[in-house]
């Protein structure tokens, strides 16, 4: 969500604004989140386990160089 944050910001200014489109985006995942967990229980259930097991880190993400500018830029702040 760090990385849908920095993005937001880098789109709008008013930092109330930010904090509303990222809330919007938290809600819209938990929704999809909650209708595959509805359809999917075995698997929801699982991907909950490999969560929690692996403190949140499932898979890996691979940035371009201009993502990894725009992270570590995002980071130091």
């Amino acid at each position: 969500m760090d990385y849908v944050q920095y993005n937001f910001e880098e789109l709008e200014s008013d930092a109330s604004k930010v904090i509303v489109m990222v809330e919007g985006v938290k809600d819209l995942l938990m929704k999809m989140y909650e209708a595959y967990k509805k359809e999917e229980p075995a698997a929801a259930q699982s991907t909950a386990e490999a969560n929690v097991q692996s403190g949140g880190k499932i898979g890996s993400v691979t940035y371009g160089p201009k993502e990894k500018e725009k992270k570590a830029s995002f980071n130091s702040t």
